[in-house]
């Protein structure tokens, strides 16, 4: 198994003392744990363990943090190419959560967006992720160029501010979601790739007069508070029965699959049936190597499937059984394939065709069924159980999970096999 770098928060207990916590990551970004003080990451290097300290401010020690994570997997995917290691080894990190430069043959924006951009890919950061910074910095680079400013030395405050203004000027509204979170995302992930070649791109809350920071803390836009939604029983009963009234089996057996497993979206659409164990009746998602067969690769969230398999009603086992059956002619391994035999990520897709068949107003997502499924497993079994069948690394991850019903409150009472068996699909 890969070596896990760890970002953790020291939190004051009520006993006095101050354990390490880890740190939950939620779309990219840290949610400190309550009462945290300082901000360290945790990895195993020559076989020994290495704890360091980033600092006070959970934004700018993520940032740190990222870099040793990317850092550290780069180098372990060389080393298991049989190559030697090209970056220095825990050296860009110090106690004031500053960040030095990584030796580099050229100080161009652009030699060094292709540099960090094949890091990532080599740390085994999946595509999207990747298209998600490339888009980031190479439209920064964009802005940046527009000013006369080619190299990373010459990257300054008027630089970041024009780039905010360029964002703001042509990013498209969303049909649902925020700018502001767009914003955020976007600047969070150019502090990343910044910090990596020793720029701050904020300074600390509690700004200090050596904060090296380019802006001002309130300068960079925060991602807003949201409350988390998910469905209730009306909702999921409606999507059964008009995917059963419709005919429309790969529908009905993806609704289905998604409330009983709250996988995430990729989960699905990389899940084969050699995840499915049927004589045991659970399930649970593992990494795709890409081979002669298999045309793709994929690995789960943190590099790592859930602890424990997720166990599965009878009913949907059935189901599934049934359809592995009907699709037996394709000969492919994936559960939910196109109709090439490739993963489907747009799944949501089939799922919004029966929502807007059942005249569902409610905004439909793949992840409210995963927080549906939270809920009911919480409700049923505990929050622990649900954290583990989640794929949670931390329980504060899974408290936020918990959302109101947007049905009544007892519309949802129990776990996965009693609410399949309530819908009575």
């Amino acid at each position: 198994m890969r070596a896990k770098v760890s970002f953790l928060a020291r939190v004051k207990g009520i006993d006095g003392r101050f354990p390490f916590v880890e740190v939950p990551i939620k779309k990219q970004r840290p949610v400190p744990p309550k009462n945290s003080t300082t901000f360290y990451v945790r990895f195993t290097l020559d076989g020994k363990r290495i704890v360091k300290p980033l600092g006070a401010d959970a934004d700018a020690a993520f940032v740190a943090y990222q870099n040793i994570e990317l850092e550290h997997a780069t180098n372990n995917a060389r080393v298991r190419s049989g190559l030697l290691p090209t970056l220095p080894t825990v050296s860009t990190v110090t106690t004031n959560t500053a960040v030095e430069s990584q030796p580099s043959a050229s100080n161009s924006i652009n030699d060094a967006i292709e540099k960090y951009l094949e890091r990532r890919q080599a740390a085994g950061n999946n595509t999207n992720t990747v298209q998600m910074y490339s888009r980031t910095v190479r439209d920064f680079a964009t802005v940046c160029a527009e000013r006369g400013v080619t190299s990373l030395d010459k990257i300054s405050r008027d630089d970041l501010l024009a780039y905010l203004v360029w964002l703001r000027k042509n990013l498209r509204k969303q049909a649902h979601g925020s700018r502001d979170a767009t914003l955020a995302s976007r600047m969070r992930r150019l502090g990343t790739f910044l910090g990596e070649y020793g720029i701050k791109l904020r300074k600390n809350q509690r700004q200090t007069p050596d904060d090296k920071g380019l802006l001002n803390y309130s300068e960079v836009p925060k991602e807003p508070k949201k409350k988390p939604a998910k469905y209730g029983k009306r909702t999921i009963q409606a999507l059964l029965d008009t995917a059963k009234k419709t005919h429309n089996d790969d529908a009905l057996d993806l609704i289905q699959f998604l409330v009983c497993t709250g996988f995430r979206d990729e989960e699905v659409a990389y899940c084969e049936w050699s995840d499915i164990n049927f004589r045991e009746g659970t399930v649970n998602v593992s990494e795709k190597l890409r081979t002669a067969d298999r045309p793709w690769e994929w690995r789960p969230k943190d590099k790592e499937e859930r602890p424990h398999d997720i166990p599965l009603p009878p009913a949907l086992l059935d189901r599934l059984k049934a359809r592995k059956a009907r699709m037996s002619a394709a000969q492919c391994a994936l559960i939910f394939p196109t109709g090439v035999c490739k993963p489907d990520t747009n799944l949501l897709r089939r799922v919004r065709e029966v929502a807007e068949a059942a005249g569902i107003e409610e905004r439909i997502t793949l992840h409210a069924f995963r927080r549906t499924f939270g809920s009911n497993m919480a409700k049923k079994h505990g929050i622990e159980v649900a954290r583990q069948y989640l794929g949670h690394s931390d329980i504060a991850t899974t408290q936020k999970y918990l959302a109101a019903d947007s049905d009544e409150t007892d519309a949802v009472r129990s776990g996965g096999g009693e609410l399949y068996a309530d819908f009575g699909v």
